[in-house]
């Protein structure tokens, strides 16, 4: 999602899927431990329960607009990189490379 922001990762030669997926379920970890302990310092109250099935919603509901945000984000990419280059009027997408330092650079931009 952010380059370097967990780290210096980069792809290995097990392809793009698996280092995709490897993050997002580091990221879930974290996301989930955050979650928690967010909720238990808002209302120490809440049960065990309560904060396990709070913290899945949380969690479930961020993972599931995922797609929409990843949308969101090469739209500003793409607006970013119109104002630098007026003449690019083609709507298709800006190819990114799945390698985080080429993700980098756009994304600085913004």
């Amino acid at each position: 999602m952010f380059p370097r922001y967990f780290g210096w990762e980069v792809p290995c030669e097990t392809g793009p899927k698996y280092f995709i997926g490897d993050t997002l379920t580091r990221i879930e970890h974290s996301l989930r431990k955050q979650v928690r302990e967010a909720l238990l310092f808002r209302d120490e109250s809440l049960s065990k329960e309560e904060v396990r099935e709070q913290t899945s919603k949380i969690c479930s509901d961020f993972f599931y607009r995922l797609p929409e945000i990843q949308r969101l984000l090469l739209k500003d990419v793409q607006a970013a990189t119109r104002q630098r280059n007026p003449k690019r009027r083609s709507s298709s997408p800006i190819p990114v490379s799945t390698r985080p330092s080429s993700i980098a650079s756009p994304m600085n931009s913004i």
